[in-house]
């Protein structure tokens, strides 16, 4: 981001791979026309990572030279312009309009899930209380068995299933 007055910082300093990548990535994708950017780029990683020490070192030493062009780039700016500027982590390189469309959705996403919930609410209280129903019924039934004597009646707050005692009676 830079002012009228401030102009940019110095680019940040290539790494071996990088170097190896711009060298390789022509040739790879001559032999492989079929193939497409990410497919090309996976072929010349796995050429690097096959590279001996030896190789890597020629590469190595480029970003070396790098890294020094790249620190006394910024001993330059420090001294003529103060700190480097920090980047902010919402620069995502998308376009103002793209963040006001972004904002436009989430707002009615957000007016949608507040209508939505209230009919979400209204049938959690159906649920319930259908629920509620059928317990009370079951318990009357219970009642009425208790009333009849019959074994599985007996004492039991379950929903019509014998007690675990009389389980291991059967046993």
């Amino acid at each position: 981001m830079a002012t009228k007055n401030v102009p940019a910082a110095p680019k940040r300093p290539l790494t071996g791979y990088f170097f190896f990548l711009a060298d390789n990535r022509s040739e790879v994708q001559k032999k492989f026309p079929d193939k497409k950017g990410a497919d090309v780029v996976k072929i010349v990683a796995q050429n690097f990572r096959n590279l001996t020490e030896k190789e890597k070192q020629k590469y190595d030493d480029m970003a070396a030279k790098d890294k020094a062009r790249y620190e006394k780039e910024v001993a330059n700016y420090k001294a003529k312009y103060g700190e480097l500027p920090k980047k902010s982590r919402k620069s995502s390189g998308r376009s103002k309009s793209a963040d006001k469309k972004e904002t436009k959705r989430t707002k009615r996403t957000k007016s949608k899930s507040k209508s939505k919930s209230k009919p979400k609410d209204q049938k959690k209280t159906t649920k319930s209380r259908s629920r509620s129903k059928s317990r009370s019924q079951s318990k009357s039934k219970e009642r009425g068995s208790k009333a009849q004597g019959s074994a599985e009646g007996k004492g039991s707050k379950t929903k019509g299933r014998p007690k675990k005692v009389e389980k291991k009676e059967s046993k």
